[in-house]
Parts: structure tokens; C-alpha cells; sequence
């Protein structure tokens, strides 16, 4: 009965967050799950049994004097520039394109045969940390438990038993969905932990019925045993574990001050929001856009005075003389250009709240080639900084981690795993570069003249930094003068008339 309770009551910061991350994810994603249905009514979802608070289908906002018609006509005309989503794959790639350094120690044996399928769907270790990499930026923070096989039915003896049947520690990633109910005590550390885990129900297709729904069923951990349990509370099955503690990890991508060892904060926070308000705003612009392609004519008197009331490019329309001459009613444009505006500074913010444009700068109004080396410095140092604790924060919960690992065959794990902490920000930069034209905005001139720099830097190492802001002028005062060439090609070419043959002596050397 009392873990009915627990499945029906959610913890309070379940329930909080609970429309949060699904928005959070939906945000990476994309897709129809973004733009969603112009359903106008909003509907509920429910957590464990309760009903959470109402949410909309669409992200897309409709006005107050909008009809249910033009609001459905708009949402299916929406798109979503995913901003999110480079985001959060431009940081996970950095971090692990420097090699992890690890040291198995007493558990090098056992990894020998968990290493390539440490969670039982084939995913090797350097698959399964980059996947929690990219949902801990997400969500803010990934769940991870640490399993045995079930020995049901099957005798262990030997060594030789342990790897024919496979009875090695195992992960199981859960996200914070599925993590609906937790108590802990004083220091952080959880006293029970109840998860939700979803099975196909219809798993022999000779019997397949398109009814059936998934299976759900509750799974409790103790720090002594674990309960597994139906919909209702009822027990399906249950076992002991000689712990000592609840067999969980959770990884974050920044720790919350709100809940330290059990919440984090996403990458996405903030980000996800601005996204959402450039994905309306686009929409807005659009109507707008449209509303002045097909204006609406206006005119005086009735139809019965008028030779023709069905007005295109082909026809005239004869009006009395005595009355006022028709006219078209629209927008103003200055209203496009608001938005242009607007949508250009949120996408500007998006990279800077990311750390991924320096803001520096910007607070000086200076350009960017006017930039001291102090403000460089600080951008850099900014950005390796923020690379520098999503590396600690997975480097520590990977660390537990393996710690659970080794409990599970009485090991005390003596090992160490490492990740980097200082990482190039010109390979970054590059990535940057790759992330601008899969978007294919206009993210600002001052980025763009930083983008341009970072790959003739990389190109051409020893060039002068005067020759590089020459480079970059020519670069700017030739753009789109030049259709169909490519940057580096623009840049090989600038860089062909531009070096001195001193200079390419030198650079020959």
C-alpha cells in the first residue's frame, strides 16, 4: 500500500519539474514533437497517477483576438530553428575529443568483458558516457543505476560461469521522467528511490493485439533490496542486495543549490526559452509577411456600385468618382522590421548565454578586430571554464559510478577515470563554424569577423595579425560578390595576393 502511495504522490520536485524537462527535450529534438497540433484546448499528462498541471500541444502562442482557424493554419505553417541542439552537441564532441585517461585498477578484469556493452544494449563505454554527456546537458541532470543480471534459473559456480551467463555489473540509464519518487537523508544520499520502467507488452507477434498498451511497472530501491511492483502497488517481485546503499548515480551538467546530489541544471534553461520566443517571433514575421503580400482592399459604398469586386492583376475595378479612392489595409512595415531586430539579439544572446560568442566586445564598442588581448583572454577563458566543469561534474559522477560497479562484486574500486580540463578553443571555434551554416541565420557581423580570424589562424599560423584584420577587411568588402565560393577558398585566394614574397619565404620555412 505504501508504495501505491509513493506511485500516485510523486515527489514534489517531480511534479515541479516534471512538464519542464519534457519541454527541455522536445526543445533538442525538434520535429512534430515541437511544433506539436493546433489543438486550442490544452490537455493534461499524468505522473505516476496524478494529473500534473495543464500544458499547451503547440509551443506556438496564440493571440487573444486570433481565430481557432488562423491559430491552426499558423501552427502548421511554424517552423523551429534548433538552436539547442547544436548547442548541446558542439560541447558533449569537445569533450571528448581529447582521449579520457583511465586507470581500471582492481576492476580491469571484470571490465575486459563489460566494456563493450556496459548497459546491455551494445553500448560501449565511450557511447554510454557520450549519451549521458548529451541528456545531463538536457535535462540538467541523468540517472544511472548499477545492476547485476537476475540469476533465476541459473547455477553460478566458477569464473567460467559468471562470463558464459553473463553475470557481470551492468548500467541502466533512467532520465528524470522516470525517477518519480526518492526520499534522502541528511548529506544527500538517497534512502529509497523509486523508478518507472516501460516493456512492450505484446512481445510474441503471433499474438500481437493493437490494443495493448505498455507495460509500466515501479521499481523501489532500498539500501538493502529492491521491489518490483505493478500499476496498483501489487508486488511482482522482489530481492536483497548487501549494498548498504542505493545503487543510483546521478550525473549533472551543473549542480543545483536547490537540491545538490540529486538535481542539476541544464544547458539549456535559458536557452530553450529564448528558442522558443525566436520560434514565435518567426511566426509572427511570417503572418506579418503574408498579411502584407495579400493586404485587404477597402472600399466605400456597396458591391451593386462597383463593375467588378473580384480585384486581381488582370482586371480593373471602376469606382464612383464621387467616393474616396480604394486602398489596401496591411501592417506597417516598420513592424517586420521590430521583429528582425528582435529575433537577431535573441539569437545573439542564445551564444552568448551559451558561451559560445564573448560578450566583451560588445560592453566596449569596440569591433571585433579592436579587441585587447586582455578581452580575449577572458572570452577564453570564460568558455575553457565552463568546458572545464561539465568535464568535472562527469568525471565525479562517472567516478560513483564505477564505485557501484565494484560494490557489486565486493571491490572497493582503486581506479581513477580523468577527463580533460583544458581544452582548444580554436577547434571549438571550427565546430562553431559548422553549427552557422547548418543554421543558416545571421548570428552578427562581430561573430562572423571572429569566425573568419579563427580559420585563417588556423590555416596560416604565422601570418601577422595585421595581415589577418587585412584579410578579414578584403574578406567583408568582397562578401556575396563571389556566388558559389566557399570561405577557406575565399581565404586561400586573399591569401595568395595579400602575403609579400618575404613573407612567403618566411612561411615556406
Amino acid at each position: 500500500m505504501s508504495i501505491k502511495k509513493m506511485i500516485e504522490n510523486p515527489h514534489n520536485t517531480y511534479k515541479k519539474y516534471r512538464s519542464e524537462w519534457d519541454f527541455l527535450a522536445e526543445s533538442y529534438e525538434g520535429g512534430k514533437d515541437y511544433i506539436g497540433d493546433a489543438i486550442v484546448d490544452s490537455h493534461s499528462i499524468s505522473a505516476g497517477g496524478e494529473q500534473l498541471k495543464l500544458i499547451s500541444s503547440s509551443h506556438l502562442f496564440r493571440h487573444k483576438k486570433e481565430r481557432t482557424d488562423d491559430y491552426k493554419n499558423r501552427v502548421k505553417m511554424s517552423y523551429y530553428y534548433n538552436f539547442c541542439a547544436p548547442i548541446v552537441d558542439i560541447y558533449t564532441n569537445h569533450l571528448f575529443k581529447n582521449p579520457i585517461i583511465e586507470d581500471w585498477g582492481n576492476i580491469k578484469k571484470i571490465i575486459e568483458y563489460r566494456k563493450e556493452n556496459v548497459d546491455r544494449m551494445d553500448s560501449s563505454i565511450y557511447e554510454f558516457r557520450k549519451e549521458i554527456s548529451d541528456l545531463a546537458q538536457i535535462y540538467g541532470q541523468m540517472y544511472v543505476i548499477t545492476d547485476v543480471p537476475s540469476q533465476s534459473g541459473r547455477t553460478i559456480m566458477t569464473a567460467q560461469d559468471e562470463i558464459d551467463n553473463d553475470m557481470f555489473p551492468y548500467f541502466t540509464a533512467f532520465h528524470p521522467q522516470d525517477v518519480i519518487n526518492w526520499a534522502l537523508d541528511s548529506f544527500g544520499k538517497p534512502y529509497w528511490v523509486l523508478v518507472q520502467e516501460t516493456h512492450d507488452s505484446n512481445e510474441n507477434p503471433f499474438t500481437y493485439d493493437e490494443s495493448t498498451k505498455p507495460n509500466i511497472r515501479y521499481r523501489l530501491w532500498t539500501r538493502t533490496e529492491w521491489i518490483l511492483v505493478d500499476g496498483e502497488g501489487g508486488e511482482i517481485a522482489r530481492g536483497t542486495h548487501g549494498l548498504g546503499m542505493v545503487p543510483i548515480t546521478c550525473f549533472t551538467n551543473k549542480k543545483s543549490k536547490k537540491m545538490r546530489n540529486f538535481l542539476g541544471i541544464s544547458a539549456l534553461a535559458d536557452i530553450a526559452y529564448i528558442s522558443r520566443d525566436i520560434y514565435n517571433s518567426c511566426s509572427e514575421l511570417k503572418q506579418i509577411l503574408r498579411d502584407q503580400t495579400f493586404a485587404i482592399l477597402t472600399l466605400q459604398g456597396s458591391t451593386g456600385e462597383y463593375s467588378e469586386v473580384s480585384v486581381g492583376t488582370s482586371k480593373a475595378l471602376l469606382y464612383p468618382p464621387e467616393r474616396t479612392a480604394p486602398a489596401y489595409i496591411s501592417p506597417a512595415p516598420s513592424n517586420a522590421e521590430m521583429q528582425f531586430k528582435h529575433i537577431d539579439r535573441q539569437v545573439s544572446a542564445i551564444f552568448r548565454l551559451a558561451k559560445l560568442e564573448g560578450a566583451s566586445a560588445e560592453f566596449k564598442g569596440q569591433s571585433a578586430t579592436q579587441e585587447s588581448g586582455v578581452a580575449k583572454a577572458y572570452d577564453f577563458n570564460e568558455t575553457n571554464q565552463a568546458l572545464s566543469d561539465k568535464a568535472d561534474n562527469l568525471q565525479d559522477g562517472e567516478m560513483k559510478m564505477w564505485r557501484t560497479f565494484g560494490a557489486w562484486k565486493g571491490i572497493d574500486f582503486d581506479g581513477s577515470v580523468i577527463y580533460p580540463k583544458e581544452f582548444s578553443i580554436q577547434s571549438l571555434n571550427a565546430d562553431l563554424d559548422e553549427a552557422e551554416k547548418s543554421i543558416k541565420l545571421n548570428i552578427g557581423n562581430m561573430f562572423n569577423v571572429e569566425i573568419k580570424k579563427a580559420i585563417i589562424k588556423k590555416k596560416f599560423p604565422r601570418i601577422p595579425e595585421t595581415m589577418i584584420n587585412k584579410m578579414v577587411k578584403e574578406l567583408e568588402d568582397t562578401e556575396g560578390k563571389t556566388e558559389g565560393s566557399r570561405l577557406v577558398d575565399r581565404i586561400l585566394n586573399k591569401e595568395k595576393s595579400a602575403v609579400t614574397p618575404t613573407q612567403a619565404e618566411n612561411k615556406e620555412g
